[in-house]
């Protein structure tokens, strides 16, 4: 009977193993989501880190407001905190990131040329945007309702800003717009708290409304501007709390006299303007603003003392290792090779110094059997005289004391199921 209760404890010991190894593969595997999202681009989202990744290359789907055609993380778009778009990713979705409001920062890879109609709409929390050199597009609606953004670069590469694209951003306060947008869309910066606009050189076109109600006191521009659209820079209800005081112009009074006016423009017309105005060339400081690590790029950001600025990557630097950890030794054994100690690097997943290999150690046994054998290499290394035990009669039963401590650890391992089950 004593034999029979020992070979049940062993099966339901190597039950409970089993359950716990299925149970942590289970976790690790729920923890992590994944699909396509695009021809050649793939996202995966992690519940633990509330991270989105998108990765690949390639041109990300279009989506919509429908449920039935959202983006595919979109019953995360609450839980968020942070997206990585990888170089590699040319174009951002419509609708792609619309409602992701607990996320507060993002930085767009080189790569990226279109940011797709409605892609950041409605992100509460964003607060900052850095938009990487190969940038052409912005679409309509983009940023529409991040009511915390309050610091976006356009660089030059940018060609075009859609209708609505900031509207009501209300505490974005200033922008410098890229010397490569020619066209301004309708209600671009519809209701923003911007106090002061740049305006790009090869600007062309502004929509109508564009600057509605935002409380300008300077405007720069340049003399290519052609038209400008109805209400452009008016106020709700002729406000005059706050009036655009400086219009600093790079041409003379007679290329501002053949620009196109709609209706409504008076906050711009009635300001001071400031004629031939010398053509600024930006000299850009440089900083860096980000340092690379092991694992992940820097920023270094130029910037000119007129507002304008760009930033670059910063290349990995495998010798900057952040996240580090002392780690303890493996000696060898009679069957396996060990380590000395060293120092690890849990963000790349490198050894940084140590963790030199240390060869099998014959003479490094496990604890020895009654034999004196190595369970492990199976060698035998010692004699050992053998104990003679009485013979076990056949009706000979365990004594009470062994099976009180038997049913105590049955009543354990219950105990144990009821708990990993009962969750």
């Amino acid at each position: 009977m004593f034999k029979t209760i020992r070979k049940t404890l062993s099966v339901l010991f190597t039950f409970v193993i089993l359950l716990v190894s299925m149970s942590v593969c289970f976790m690790s595997f729920a923890a992590e989501e994944t699909g396509a999202c695009g021809s050649g681009l793939t996202w995966t989202y992690n519940d633990i880190s509330r991270t989105l990744t998108i990765s690949g290359n390639g041109s990300m789907n279009d989506y919509s407001s429908s449920s039935s055609s959202s983006a595919p993380w979109f019953s995360h778009r609450s839980d968020i905190l942070k997206i990585n778009i990888e170089e590699g990713v040319k174009k951002i979705g419509s609708y792609a990131f619309s409602n992701c409001n607990a996320f507060t920062k993002i930085q767009l890879p080189n790569s990226l040329e279109t940011i797709g109609n409605y892609a950041f709409r409605y992100c509460y929390a964003l607060v900052s945007v850095s938009c990487g050199t190969g940038l052409k597009s912005i679409g309509n609606n983009a940023f529409d309702h991040c009511q915390a953004l309050t610091t976006i670069n356009i660089p030059n590469s940018v060609e075009s800003i859609g209708n609505y694209a900031f509207n009501y951003c209300t505490v974005l306060s200033s922008i410098v717009i890229g010397d490569g947008v020619i066209g301004i869309g309708n209600y671009a910066f519809y209701y923003t708290g911007l106090s002061e606009v740049v305006l790009g050189r090869n600007l062309q076109t502004i929509g109508q409304q564009a600057f509605y109600n935002c409380k300008l006191a300077n405007v720069t521009m340049y003399n290519k501007v052609g038209a400008i659209g109805q209400n452009a820079f008016a106020r709700q209800n002729n406000n005059t709390s706050s009036v655009i005081s400086h219009v600093y112009y790079y041409g003379t009074e007679t290329n501002k006299n053949e620009i196109n006016f709609g209706t409504g423009n008076e906050p711009l017309l009635n300001a001071q303007w400031h004629y031939e105005q010398s053509i600024h060339v930006h000299v850009y400081g440089i900083a860096i603003t980000k340092a690379a690590t092991c694992s992940s790029k820097g920023i270094k950001t130029f910037t000119c003392s007129c507002g304008a600025s760009y930033t670059e990557d910063i290349a990995l630097d495998p010798l900057n290792h952040v996240r580090t950890q002392n780690r303890n030794g493996i000696p060898a054994t009679c069957t396996e090779t060990g380590y000395t100690a060293g120092i690890y690097c849990s963000d790349c997943g490198k050894w940084v110094s140590g963790h030199a290999l240390l060869a099998v150690d014959s003479s490094n046994h496990a604890v020895l059997d009654s034999n004196g054998n190595c369970p492990r290499c199976g060698k035998h290394v010692k004699d050992v005289e053998q104990p003679t035990e009485p013979a076990i009669q056949p009706n000979d039963e365990p004594s009470e004391k062994e099976l009180n401590f038997f049913e105590r650890l049955i009543q354990m391992i219950l105990n144990f199921f009821a708990k990993l089950f009962g969750r």
